[in-house]
C-alpha cells in the first residue's frame, strides 16, 4: 500500500513538474525583443486618408459542387457605386471553405465580367476530402460611376464549396 501512495506521489510531481517547465515554453518563431524595424528602400507610395462610401458583403452556407477546372459563380453580382465626381476605390476580400481530392484552388474577383489581378492559387484542397480555408485579396481598384463586382472559385479537381464571405467596400479620397 505504502509504495502504491509514494508511486502515486512521484507520478504527481513527474506531471506537475512537466506542466511548470511546459508553461514556460513559447511557440516556436523569431524572437522579437529589441527588435529594430528596418524600412524598405525605394519610393513607397504615400498613403492617403479614405473615406467608406459603401461596402457590399455576401456570404452563407452553401454547400455546393463545383466543377473541376471550370470557374464558378461564388456570390451574385453586386453594382459598386461611386457616388462622387472623383474615382472611387474599391478594396476586395474573399473567403471560402472547400474541400476536395487534392489539386490547387483560387478565388477570382471580376469587374465587369473580366478578371481582376493575378487570380492567384490559394493552396491546394486536403487530398483526404476535408474541408479547408482559401482567400485572396486584390489589389486596390479606382474606379468612376457604376461597376459590376463578383467573386469566381476554381479548382483543380470537383469540389464542394460549404461556405463563402466576400466584401466589396468602396472608398472616397
Amino acid at each position: 500500500m505504502k509504495k502504491q501512495a509514494l508511486l502515486v506521489a512521484l507520478l504527481c510531481v513527474s506531471v506537475f513538474s512537466t506542466m511548470a517547465l511546459a508553461a514556460d515554453k513559447k511557440a516556436a518563431g523569431p524572437n522579437t525583443q529589441g527588435v529594430q524595424v528596418v524600412q524598405r528602400s525605394g519610393d513607397a507610395p504615400t498613403s492617403v486618408k479614405h473615406i467608406l462610401k459603401g461596402t457590399y458583403t455576401n456570404g452563407a452556407v452553401i454547400n455546393a459542387g463545383i466543377a473541376a477546372n471550370t470557374f464558378t459563380a461564388l456570390d451574385p453580382a453586386q453594382t459598386a457605386v461611386c457616388p462622387l465626381s472623383t474615382p472611387c476605390t474599391l478594396l476586395y476580400e474573399g473567403f471560402a471553405t472547400s474541400n476536395g481530392s487534392g489539386g490547387n484552388r483560387a478565388i477570382c474577383l471580376t469587374v465587369n465580367g473580366s478578371l481582376v489581378g493575378a487570380c492567384p492559387y490559394s493552396g491546394e484542397s486536403a487530398a483526404d476530402g476535408s474541408y479547408s480555408a482559401i482567400s485572396n485579396s486584390e489589389v486596390p481598384i479606382t474606379f468612376s460611376g457604376s461597376i459590376s463586382v463578383q467573386t469566381l472559385i476554381f479548382s483543380q479537381t470537383a469540389a464542394t464549396v460549404y461556405t463563402y464571405r466576400t466584401t466589396y467596400a468602396v472608398y472616397k479620397p
